[in-house]
């Protein structure tokens, strides 16, 4: 699911890329929508293994039934003789017109089951023209301009359709710096009447994360995060998160306590020993005879990128799945994961944590492990990190500088595919800046974008301590309803800032009503009275 080049040189962002200039304020996306084998059809430069590229140990043949605006329909025999599977991979090549267009897009993929020797199968592969439309700066427009679209299968020629006269399928604003209105949505009963009994200072806790308070009703040790554990008086519990996206990071073993301070039955861990913590070493381990040990093992899955190149999308969810029994067992709520940023440059730290370099790709394999994950009921997942979190070196305050187009074609698709399909509960804001403005503090991306046009309902959160960079209150008037991971001296700003009229309280209520929401449905929740 990425090109892989036969030098680095080859990568259109070689020279330029995090830390290769020397500039680390400014991420150029020079490039624009030429991203990985985009780049490579149009220069035509031979990478060492191209896009999509496998091998099998046996023969198929491929009958293409039909082809039409939506998708194709084709019959896979295998003509070998051993049991395998295929992957079929549809491009589309579209007509030149106004626009630069690249060589072929993925518009869609299937994996047929195992086909023994002589077995066919008949597959559709839908594709929607949303995900292979051109966006037009200059009208702010996605359009198909008229013509000839052909379809390919992997490499092969396949058939192809025509739009007779260009089709303009959405007409969206331009993504800038402007603010707005925050947008209401309907929350549940219970969630609505609690939030009538709270005041502003309960409301702000609301929105602000838990920080590291292990003394709480939902604690799991080694979580990376919870929300507010202040209000359990008025009828709030709080739910842990774990982070991810290789399984559930939790302690393997921790000893509960009568007094809810857990300990560590062999001590703290050996790369945690540094500093102030080694100090605090012989009060947190555990004391013989005292407290009750926890084992949490979790599964250890494959990374992302090795997950996405089975090209298999019902395998995910099953993963996703596995993944949600295993935080009902331990009273996990939010799983910090999928990660599914582009693979922009092979040198970014965190690949290994996201799919491809292809947004279709990116946002299929993505939707399918959030269905996989709230398909168990109780639980939900936090899609990340919203939007071009492509490089580590100064992630907290680079701007990525990006084109109105590579942002629409690029890096906001694969989040409207994983969006839209899966319907994850949350999503999270990035550390970075989109074209000079922090993402955890523009209004455009977290609400005009992700519920104006989207319909997302669920809640967004922030990268933790993504905020510290810029500003709390904007962070809120922007639809960033939860600042992770919290601290008192957060809720105490805040408390300023609604004073002042910076904090708008209509947001406030609002995101304060998520926080309730994203509680309320989670199933370590639901036994508390």
């Amino acid at each position: 699911t990425d090109t892989w080049a036969i030098r680095y040189d080859d990568y259109p962002s070689a020279d330029t890329f995090s830390h290769c200039n020397g500039d680390l304020e400014n991420e150029e996306y020079a490039e624009d929508i030429y991203v990985g084998y985009r780049w490579f059809d149009k220069q035509g430069v031979k990478p060492r293994y191209p896009f999509g590229y496998g091998l099998s140990y046996t023969d198929f043949s491929v009958e293409m039934n039909s082809v039409t605006q939506s998708g194709v329909e084709l019959t896979v025999t295998n003509t070998g003789g051993i049991s395998g599977k295929k992957v079929l991979q549809i491009y589309v090549s579209k007509p030149e017109g106004a626009l630069e267009h690249e060589v072929r897009a993925l518009a869609g993929f299937a994996k047929t089951k195992c086909l023994g020797p002589g077995q066919r199968q008949t597959l559709s592969i839908p594709f929607r023209l949303e995900d292979i439309a051109s966006f037009d700066e200059s009208r702010s427009v996605f359009v198909l301009e008229a013509g000839e679209y052909r379809v390919k299968l992997n490499d092969t020629a396949a058939g192809s359709f025509c739009v007779e006269a260009e089709r303009v399928l959405e007409t969206v604003e331009s993504i800038g710096t402007k603010s707005g209105k925050p947008v209401s949505q309907t929350v549940s009963p219970k969630a609505a009447a609690v939030l009538k009994q709270l005041g502003d200072r309960d409301k702000i806790r609301l929105v602000v994360g838990g920080g590291y308070d292990i003394r709480c009703y939902n604690n799991v040790m080694g979580a990376a995060g919870r929300t507010c554990t202040k209000l359990l008086k008025k009828g709030i519990p709080n739910i842990a998160m774990s982070d991810g996206p290789a399984g559930l990071n939790v302690n393997q073993l921790s000893t509960l306590t009568r007094n809810a301070v857990p300990r560590y039955p062999e001590g703290l861990p050996k790369d945690w020993q540094w500093g102030w913590l080694a100090k605090a070493n012989p009060f947190l381990r555990r004391i013989p005879g005292k407290g009750k040990t926890v084992y949490r093992y979790m599964t250890a899955w494959p990374s992302e990128t090795v997950q996405a190149q089975t090209w298999n999308t019902e395998l995910l969810e099953e993963i996703g799945k596995a993944v949600g029994r295993e935080m009902l067992e331990i009273g996990v709520s939010v799983w910090l994961a999928p990660g599914l940023n582009i693979h922009r440059n092979p040198l970014c730290g965190r690949n290994f944590e996201y799919y491809s370099e292809d947004p279709v790709v990116s946002g299929k394999m993505a939707a399918a492990v959030t269905r996989g994950v709230q398909s168990v009921g109780g639980v939900g997942v936090s899609q990340k990190h919203f939007c071009c979190n492509n490089q580590e070196d100064n992630r907290m305050e680079v701007s990525a500088n990006v084109s109105q187009r590579a942002l629409r074609e690029i890096y906001l698709r694969a989040f409207r595919i994983a969006v839209t399909e899966g319907k994850p509960w949350t999503v999270m804001s990035s550390y970075n800046r989109v074209n000079g403005k922090h993402v955890c503090n523009t209004y455009d991306l977290l609400t005009r974008v992700l519920r104006q046009e989207w319909g997302f309902e669920g809640l967004v959160m922030s990268d933790w301590n993504a905020t510290e960079q810029c500003s709390y209150a904007e962070a809120i008037n922007a639809g960033n309803d939860l600042i992770m991971p919290g601290t008192a001296a957060i809720s105490k700003k805040l408390e300023e800032e609604l004073k002042t009229g910076r904090l708008n309280r209509e947001a406030l209520n609002i995101s304060a009503g998520r926080v309730l929401e994203l509680v309320f449905k989670s199933e370590a929740c639901k036994a508390y009275r």
